[in-house]
């Protein structure tokens, strides 16, 4: 598709000396670009995109449009040649049909150069070399003095065998999109793309050996030897999409009616990996959870999408109008079920339902064993809304909705006999659900119905004021869930106005408060930990905006506002209200433009934005010996307030040296971010309980200094310089290296009423997929022409 693209453009600009009479004109702009980047890491760990080097074109547009002939084009290339560019044609007969084509390429890069201990032998497959397991697997056992040993026989694995990889994923977009005016109230769209991901992104997956302890029953003086792998997870998606369309419209109204429908591919079931820990067969243990030797994930699975809608609006009268949407979608999938395990050391369940042993030979990792090939799922959703707004005086509006949306989960229910739990290493007949006072284990579909109805109503008090106020009843039905209902009352309030020096501001309130009701239901939630009530919630938003010319060229832009959610219910049969608390949300900004003469102006603003949320959980002690009645006592719990704060502001010149000729940029930009984890015991900790940490926060700050200056040469060709200073700078406590690091203390517990010995916990991490801090310079030189 782009080099089709690229095709036309050029064969368009060779005919363009001929044409240019008849309206047409080329606009270009190409140059170079050259990159100096030197730091820790040159990636980060999150999505982020190449600067490019060398040759660069940031757009490249070739437009046809003669005001005699009613035949438009315009082909447009912007970022050609980069891994992040876009081609758009557009092709018009003036008042008979347009046609609109896209190409879209997204680069996603994760990381470059990381070592990887796994190779991927096929998509989606990643194995160990037996050597490098053997390696790994000598003298490693159950005694701290060989755990002791590994992480410098880690470090020389990786150094000797791991070899480099790049993390790359790439998103190609191509859509067509079509309009045919059949009569002049009468129009038929019609749309088509075509959407692929491919490539590979970060995954983690870890385990964990319980090293040492008395008795099993109560973990005595153990400790945890912590054991993870970072992997790529290969992406292979592809997403069809097309609709039709049609409206006719009049005077009074329009109306529309459309089908969409899409489908998605996955070419890849699942993804499967081997553990460097353990050699085949695998052990199956609850106590050393993650023994397998073989792991699995299931992608994505391959679905279908289907919707159809019909729209319309009317006019009553010279004052009123009423609007309404319907729609019904359908949704499908049915993938096949993975395997129970791929671990062949871990046993399925007899005929009884009791676990077997070897000697019956019926392993998990059977696939017939399944009570089903697939979940074989069908949702199906309804939709209307309707909206009557009037105006029954000149300074008055009224506004009527109504909405209804249904979830209808049509999947049939699947039992199944269990499951391979704690990272496949161990047998588990359910999680939570009995019938008949047995475990039992199965899919459970869920529905639900929403409805919301508001009104609406404002008044002009006077010429620059407006005042409006409104409320809303939102209700949720449910089956298959933890509770039966919610109902939402929401009020919403709007002050707009103007004032002196050309002022304008608004200011808005709304105001909610959700409850459920009926009886919480724990379903697939086995203990009271679970027990979250986040049904219950009280809301409270606010803000404000404002923007004003001071003075003569000083102009002025404010806006603030804040969101604060409380969750205070608590579920009845739980000893306090174990998960969020509170939660809160706010954010300020303040822009100021000012004109010093006709050749000068000066910009600048900042802002900063909070988030903080608290919540309440509890760790279990011991293992049953008191029949819970202790497992989650008070001095278990614990708070976790989490804190997040980006503080951002810049400021700038543009400057007019030589008017219409020579111009100049300058500006200054600064992004900080901070967040921090603070965790609280509310109550005096005991020997056995979970001990408040006080983490280190995480920073990162951005520095961006730019200057552009563009020089005119004549009327349609002109030159330009950019340059480019950023520094990134990361405080990472829990920087992630490929070296095996020290990832906390593990003390020893239900020991004695003396201080405890804290022990090492060691991590490693097979892939070095992480972030550092850089400083990158990029230079440019543009030109740029308009012809003819």
């Amino acid at each position: 598709m782009m080099r089709m693209m690229l095709a036309v453009l050029a064969i368009a600009a060779l005919a363009l000396p001929a044409a240019a009479e008849d309206g047409v004109r080329l606009d270009v702009v190409a140059g170079g670009q050259a990159l100096d980047s030197g730091g820790t890491r040159d990636a980060k760990f999150h999505e982020y995109g190449l600067v490019p080097k060398g040759a660069v074109v940031p757009l490249l547009r070739l437009t046809r449009n003669n005001a005699d002939d009613p035949y438009l084009m315009t082909l447009e290339g912007t970022r050609v040649l980069e891994e992040a560019q876009r081609f758009t044609g557009v092709f018009e007969k003036t008042g008979l049909a347009r046609l609109t084509i896209l190409y879209d390429q997204t680069p996603y890069h994760w990381s470059h150069g990381s070592l990887l201990l796994l190779t991927e032998r096929q998509p989606g497959v990643y194995t160990l070399d037996p050597s490098a397991r053997a390696f790994l697997e000598e003298k490693a056992s159950q005694t701290a003095t060989a755990v002791d040993s590994l992480p410098p026989r880690v470090a020389r694995l990786l150094d000797s065998t791991a070899h480099h990889t790049d993390l790359v994923a790439r998103r190609d977009a191509r859509v067509f999109d079509g309009v045919v005016h059949v009569r002049p109230n009468w129009s038929v769209r019609a749309h088509a793309g075509l959407e692929t991901r491919r490539g590979d992104r970060p995954i983690s997956v870890g385990t964990y050996r319980r090293v040492g302890g008395a008795d099993s029953l109560r973990f005595d003086r153990e400790r945890f030897d912590v054991r993870g792998q970072e992997i790529p997870e290969t992406i292979d998606h592809r997403t069809v999409r097309a609709g039709v369309a049609t409206d006719w419209r009049g005077k009074r109204g329009f109306v529309e009616a459309g089908l969409d429908v899409s489908t998605f591919r996955d070419d890849l079931v699942g993804l499967q990996w081997d553990n460097p820990f353990e050699a085949p067969g695998s052990v199956a243990s609850a106590s050393d959870r993650g023994r397998y030797a073989r792991g699995q994930l299931a992608l994505p699975p391959d679905n279908e999408f289907g919707r159809a809608h019909v729209s319309g609006m009317f006019r009553i009268g010279t004052r009123a109008q009423l609007s309404a949407t319907i729609a019904a979608a359908r949704m499908r999938q049915d993938d096949e079920f993975l395997p129970f395990t791929l671990n062949d050391s871990l046993w399925f369940p007899g005929p009884d339902g009791n676990l077997t042993t070897a000697a019956d030979n019926i392993r998990g990792t059977d696939a017939s064993l399944l009570p089903a090939s697939s979940l074989d799922a069908e949702v199906r959703t309804q939709r209307a809304d309707v909206r009557l707004t009037a105006r029954p005086a000149r300074k008055v509006s009224l506004e009527a909705t109504a909405r209804y949306y249904g979830y209808e989960n049509r999947t049939d229910r699947i039992d199944f006999p269990g499951y391979a739990a704690f990272g496949e290493s161990y047998w588990r007949v359910g999680i939570g659900q009995k019938e008949d006072g047995k475990d039992v284990l199965y899919n459970d579909p869920s529905d639900y119905v929403q409805r919301r109805f508001g009104l609406n109503a404002g008044w002009s008090v006077l010429p620059p004021l407006h005042v409006s106020i409104g409320a809303e009843r939102i209700t949720w039905d449910y089956a298959g869930r933890q509770v039966d209902k919610t109902d939402e009352d929401v009020i919403t309030g709007r002050l707009r106005g103007e004032g002196p020096w050309t002022l304008g501001w608004s200011a808005y309130f709304q105001n909610g408060n959700r409850e459920h009701s009926g009886d919480y239901e724990i379903g697939l939630e086995k203990s009271k930990l679970r027990m979250f009530d986040v049904w219950d919630r009280d809301r409270q938003q606010f803000g404000a905006e404002m923007d004003a010319e001071l003075t003569a060229g000083l102009v002025a832009a404010l806006s603030a506002s804040r969101t604060a959610d409380d969750y205070p219910g608590q579920v009845e049969g739980a000893a306090h209200a174990y998960g969020l608390q509170e939660s809160f949300t706010n954010e300020a900004a303040l822009w100021l433009n000012y004109r010093v003469s006709g050749r000068v102006s000066l910009h600048g603003g900042g802002g900063f934005d909070t988030s903080e949320w608290k919540n309440l959980t509890v760790t279990k002690t011991g293992f049953g010996h008191d029949n819970g009645a202790t497992q989650y006592s008070s001095e278990n719990r614990w708070y976790r307030n989490q804190e997040d704060q980006t503080v951002w502001g810049g400021i700038g010149v543009k400057a007019a040296i030589v008017p219409d000729r020579l111009t100049a940029e300058a500006s200054y930009n600064l992004n900080a971010y901070t967040g921090d984890a603070v965790t609280t015991n509310p109550e005096t900790p005991n020997i056995n309980s979970a001990l408040a940490v006080d983490w280190s926060e995480f920073k990162t700050t951005t520095h961006e200094f730019r200057v552009a200056l563009d020089h005119r040469l004549t009327n349609g060709i002109g030159v330009g310089f950019r340059y480019l200073f950023r520094p990134f700078r990361l405080e990472d406590p829990a920087w992630n290296s490929l070296q095996p690091y020290m990832q906390g203390i593990v003390t020893e517990v239900r020991a004695s009423a003396d201080d405890v010995r804290p022990e090492d916990v060691s991590r490693y991490l097979f892939m070095d997929n992480r972030y550092g801090e850089t400083t990158s310079h990029v230079a440019a030189i543009v030109v740029t022409a308009s012809l003819p």
